[in-house]
């Protein structure tokens, strides 16, 4: 039996999409290495992902095991930050709207001074209200992000368990 090239890839491209989706490549797959093997202090910050639902986006960030971190947030227009040293700084994903966010106690870095965030420092999204998220301080104790956001800043904030992570919805 002859097959025309037409129909092979109808048949093989279809499984080969489903293995290489398979394949542990995302960044949690990265955090949840991290999440093994890291052994902080008090609790580390593991990686972020992002997705689209119906009516919000959501930014994820991973933690490892420990107590929860205070999170505090607050917005401007500007992407204007001011780094541990007092300089003034502009979140590098330009946009009409900023969220930043303090985890105390967070630490990119476990006890024995290895790396645990496993993410971009600077990552673009093509979402409907967030346009990336960026690390901007990590410093005594302190965590710090900003998310490049659409038109809205109507957002909520909260932390979940098993595993530890702290949750970012912003609403259209």
């Amino acid at each position: 039996m002859r097959f025309t090239r037409r129909a092979l890839l109808r048949v093989f491209t279809p499984l080969a999409t489903a293995a290489l989706l398979a394949l542990p490549v995302s960044p949690t797959a990265s955090a949840t290495e991290a999440r093994t093997e890291a052994s902080c202090s008090d609790i580390c910050v593991l990686g972020v992902r992002a997705a689209t639902h119906s009516d919000h986006d959501r930014v994820v960030l991973d933690l490892s095991e420990g107590a929860l971190p205070e999170v505090s947030s607050w917005t401007n227009t500007t992407g204007a930050y001011d780094t541990p040293a007092d300089m003034p700084q502009y979140v590098t994903i330009r946009s009409t709207s900023y969220l930043f966010l303090k985890l105390f106690i967070a630490h990119f870095y476990d006890s024995a001074g290895n790396p645990t965030y496993m993410s971009p420092d600077v990552q673009p999204f093509n979402l409907p209200a967030i346009k990336g998220v960026q690390v901007v301080g990590g410093f005594e104790g302190r965590a710090e992000f900003a998310l490049s956001l659409g038109p809205s800043t109507r957002y909520s904030v909260f932390t979940l368990t098993q595993p530890n992570r702290v949750v970012i919805d912003v609403y259209r």
